[in-house]
């Protein structure tokens, strides 16, 4: 047994355990704010990507085919444009859907990484709208009937 040991050494290397432990401490916190940040990023982004197709691409989609409808029933078009309009609709009502499980997705991830579901709905009610967000337009269950309307000779495009 040393005589001249006061625990120097012990106490230094408990001092560097205790630094490397705040070190990392620091790392993972910087780690988790990161990942925070992002999922907040990420779910704002396609919840605002959803908005935007529900409120903006939907009631466009839809007033084109009524016009396709009403151009197909006065003979100004043929049944595909119809069809095409159609296929617009039903393929922008897809996207819808895509979108509606991207932001639930990031919703949840976003709970993940904020430490649960009252913090992250914490973050979500700062940062929600004054107004709440028109609902979607819903579209026919079946699709409209494309039977061909008579024509008078001459008129339209031949089928």
């Amino acid at each position: 047994m040393p005589i001249f040991d006061f625990g120097q050494a012990t106490r230094a290397k408990l001092e560097a355990d205790r630094l490397a432990a705040r070190h990392e401490l620091a790392g993972l916190q910087a780690d988790v704010i990161q990942d925070v940040r992002l999922s907040y990023a990420t779910y704002l982004n396609t919840r605002q990507a959803l908005v935007d197709a529900r409120d903006k691409l939907l009631p466009l989609h839809q007033q084109q085919l009524a016009l396709a409808r009403l151009a197909y029933q006065s003979g100004e078009t043929d049944l595909a444009t119809l069809l095409l309009a159609e296929t617009d609709l039903q393929e922008t009502v897809l996207k819808i859907v895509d979108l509606q499980e991207k932001v639930t997705v990031a919703r949840i991830k976003l709970q993940r990484a904020a430490g649960g579901a009252v913090v992250a709905d914490g973050l979500e009610a700062a940062t929600r709208p004054e107004t709440p967000p028109a609902a979607a337009p819903q579209t026919p269950a079946t699709p409209p009937a494309t039977t061909p309307t008579p024509r008078p000779a001459g008129t339209g495009t031949a089928q």
